[in-house]
């Protein structure tokens, strides 16, 4: 996307500091939907899981919402992965983290929790824009229960349908577990070897910090 590009274009020119790079009006889906490996990488603090994927994304979009989504999304799958709570903390989790960086999205993603057509949501979230993608992620992740219907769910729609199947699929896969994978769709992934390597040096399951709660 432009917004990537153009924040890719100022770190290889060195113009500003990589914390500066993004546009301050770019808050497109481009950060939100690689930002939850952070989640995984920093297992023992939620916080620091989320400062620094908020960090990260503004290397190419610095508009509040692109924060918000960020931080819904990384402590999502944050509590998703490293916490066996009930869905519905991990949303409300999600609201508050958004709220840190703009009210508006965190009012999207408590809509989307009251809202129980599919049809309805992804008409609405489109998800081009972060706030939209992490609200019709979420929206999969609250509605389904295994992973192949959350990602059929964020791929079935007018929308930006891969950004929000990724999101969805982050927060359903990263809740129900590996287990719950569905083994025929692993398998013919590249390097999938590689990945699942990856994921086992890099996840612990153990409890975070009771004070990141």
């Amino acid at each position: 996307g432009g917004a990537c590009m153009r924040g890719v274009g100022g770190l290889a020119k060195n113009i500003t500091s990589w914390r500066t790079t993004g546009g301050q009006t770019d808050g497109g889906c481009g950060a939100v939907m690689r930002s939850h490996p952070y989640a995984l990488r920093f297992p023992a603090s939620l916080e620091k899981a989320v400062r620094i994927a908020v960090d990260h994304g503004r290397m190419t979009h610095r508009d509040p919402i692109s924060d918000a989504a960020v931080a819904a999304q990384v402590a999502g799958v944050w509590l998703a992965v490293h916490r066996w709570v009930p869905k519905t903390k991990i949303a409300d989790a999600m609201i508050k983290f958004a709220d840190r960086y703009s009210r508006p999205t965190a009012e999207m993603l408590a809509w989307t929790l009251t809202e129980q057509k599919r049809t309805v949501v992804m008409d609405r979230m489109r998800g081009w824009a972060a706030h939209e993608a992490v609200c019709a992620g979420l929206w999969c992740f609250m509605n389904t229960d295994n992973v192949k219907d959350s990602l059929r769910a964020g791929a079935d729609t007018p929308g930006d349908s891969d950004s929000i199947a990724s999101l969805a699929g982050a927060l359903t896969g990263g809740y129900l577990g590996e287990e719950e994978l569905p083994e025929d769709w692993v398998q013919i992934l590249e390097r999938v070897g590689k990945l699942e390597a990856l994921a086992r040096a890099t996840v612990s399951r153990s409890p975070g910090r009771m004070e990141d709660m």
